[in-house]
Formats: C-alpha cells, structure tokens, sequence
C-alpha cells in the first residue's frame, strides 16, 4: 500500500508540474496573442513537457523511481533530490534545444519543481501518518 500511496503522489507532482511550468512558459515565452488560444496552448504546453522530459531526458522517470523508493524521514530532502535532478535534465534538455530564455526556464522550474515535491512530501506524509484515505 505504501507503494501505492508514493506512486499516487508522485503522479500528482507530475500532473501540476506540467501544468504550471507549462503555464510560466506562456508567460516567458507567448505563443498567441488570442486569448481563446491560451486553455489550447497550456494543453499543448503540458503534453510537450511531459513528452520532452518522459522520452527526452528521463526526469520523469528518475524522479518516480526517487518517489516510490525513497524511504526519507527529512521533509526537505526529497525535495531537494527532485529539483536537483530536473536541473540536471533541463540542463540537458535547453543544450540540446538551443532554448535563449535558459536561465528564466531554469529558474521558473526548479521554484515549480521545489514547490510541488514538497507538498507531495508533506502530504504524504500526513497521509501515512493518519493511515486514512486522503479525500473521503
């Protein structure tokens, strides 16, 4: 069940990472300037990240493997482990794509990737310590 649980969280972390690194993209780097395009393009957004760190870099897999295996007492280690590794791949990923905006990119990531691993860890961590479902 445990496994379960981190595996749950884990792909929460995931989902709003994408949506709101997808959402700082568009405002560093606009893609229309129709505002019935901009719901289009965070889609579009949101499935490029995960496509481009799922197969292009591998964060998304490290980072799950992190996740369910990681037996942590610390609050603030997982966290750290996480956002270390999207620099590593993001670094990778904006070499290889030659991106012009490398250090907002970087910058907007590693706060997004930060913020949302450590409530994944504060969530579950309340979530094994009460042992009850997290929405009843």
């Amino acid at each position: 069940m445990r496994f379960l649980k981190r595996l749950v969280v884990w792909f929460l972390e995931t989902v709003c990472e994408a949506l709101i690194l997808s959402i700082a993209l568009m405002v560093i780097i606009p893609l229309t300037s129709s505002q019935h395009g901009y719901a289009t393009d965070i889609m579009i957004m949101s499935i490029l990240i995960v496509v481009v760190f799922m197969w292009g870099t591998g964060y998304i897999l490290t980072t799950a493997i992190v996740r369910i295996f990681w037996n942590g007492r610390s609050l603030w280690l997982y966290p750290v482990i996480a956002t270390t590794l999207f620099l590593i791949h993001a670094e990778i990923f904006i070499r290889s794509a030659d991106v012009t905006v490398h250090r907002q990119v970087w910058a907007a990531g590693a706060c997004i990737c930060f913020a949302s691993t450590f409530v994944g860890s504060w969530i579950l961590r309340k979530w094994r310590a009460t042992g009850t479902p997290l929405i009843s």
